[in-house]
């Protein structure tokens, strides 16, 4: 990963760092939120559940997903870097091409819909209910 991004962003909980090769995701640490907290339930969890399911996806489908390149907490803030997939809009594809992809994305689907599981909880362990679910 190089040292400068390409692009930045930020969300009240979350900063976004596009390189490159790399995408980085980083839950904001409760110690450095500006003016107030502006906590998001289940921040950190919800970033640690991604990365069990995109690694979860990767062995267990053939759904092109991008490769986890490291997951960690640091300093109170959870990262989460992924491979950087180069792709188009679909707006740039003729019609034809838009249906080829449309037709990949509903086999996608279908293979997601299959995937079963004995356990209540996610591939990281953690359940993080909705909002509403949790009275908050």
């Amino acid at each position: 990963m190089s040292n400068e991004p390409v692009r930045s962003f930020r969300r009240m909980d979350r900063q976004y760092h596009e390189y490159e090769n790399s995408f980085l995701k980083k839950t904001i640490a409760p110690h450095k939120y500006e003016d107030k907290p502006c906590l998001t339930h289940w921040n950190k969890e919800r970033l640690k559940n991604e990365a069990a399911c995109l690694r979860f996806i990767e062995l267990t489908t053939n759904i092109p997903v991008p490769k986890v390149l490291f997951a960690h907490e640091k300093n109170g803030s959870y990262h989460l870097c992924t491979e950087r997939v180069p792709g188009v809009c679909m707006n740039d594809l003729s019609q034809d091409k838009q249906a080829v992809v449309i037709e990949e994305v509903e086999r996608h689907l279908q293979t997601l819909k299959c995937l079963k599981s004995d356990r209540i909880d996610g591939p990281s362990d953690i359940i993080c209910p909705a909002h509403r679910a949790a009275g908050l």
